[in-house]
C-alpha cells in the first residue's frame, strides 16, 4: 500500500511539473515538441537567400527524387512534419515556409497570389539545384502547386 502512495505521489509531482512548465514556458515546450517531431521525421531546418533579398526557411530530409510539400494559408512548414516521416525514406523532402508566412521573408507590398508564389517557389527550387520535382500541397499550397504545374509541366514529375 505504501508503494502505491509513493508511485501516485511521484506521478502527481511529475504531472504538476509538466503542467507548470507548459503554463510558464509554452513557447519552449512547443519548440521542444516540434523539434522532436522534426528529428523523428529526419528533417533539418535550413535557410537560403535568393537573389533580390528573399529568404526562404525550410525543412529538408531524406534521399531520392525531390518532393516539395506546400502548406496552406495560415499554416507553416511544420504542417507536414508528421507526414514527412513516411516520405523521407523514399524522397528528398523539402518543405518551405512560403514567402509571407512562418520564418521566411515578409516583404511589404508583395504579391502573395498563387501565380506570384509559384514563381518564387520555382526560383527557390532552382536555387536548391532542382530542375524537376514532385509537388504536393494542401489548400492554398495545392493551388500554388497546380499553378506551378500548369506553367512548367516539364519541371513537374508528379502532382
Amino acid at each position: 500500500m505504501r508503494i502505491i502512495k509513493y508511485v501516485l505521489s511521484a506521478l502527481a509531482i511529475i504531472l504538476l511539473g509538466v503542467v507548470g512548465l507548459v503554463y510558464l514556458a509554452p513557447e519552449k515546450v512547443y519548440s521542444f515538441l516540434i523539434n522532436m517531431d522534426r528529428d523523428r521525421s529526419g528533417l533539418v531546418r535550413k535557410e537560403i537567400d535568393l537573389p533580390g533579398g528573399l529568404r526562404y526557411v525550410y525543412l529538408e530530409g531524406g534521399k531520392g527524387e525531390s518532393l516539395m510539400l506546400l502548406h496552406g494559408f495560415g499554416l507553416n512548414k511544420d504542417n507536414f512534419v508528421k507526414t514527412a516521416r513516411y516520405l523521407t525514406p523514399h524522397y528528398r523532402v523539402i518543405i518551405p515556409d512560403h514567402i509571407g508566412f512562418g520564418e521566411s521573408s515578409h516583404p511589404q507590398g508583395a504579391d502573395y497570389a498563387p501565380p506570384a508564389q509559384a514563381e518564387r517557389i520555382r526560383a527557390f527550387a532552382h536555387a536548391l539545384g532542382i530542375e524537376r520535382l514532385h509537388l504536393g500541397g494542401s489548400s492554398m499550397g495545392g493551388q500554388i502547386a497546380l499553378t506551378y504545374a500548369a506553367r512548367y509541366p516539364a519541371e513537374v514529375a508528379s502532382l
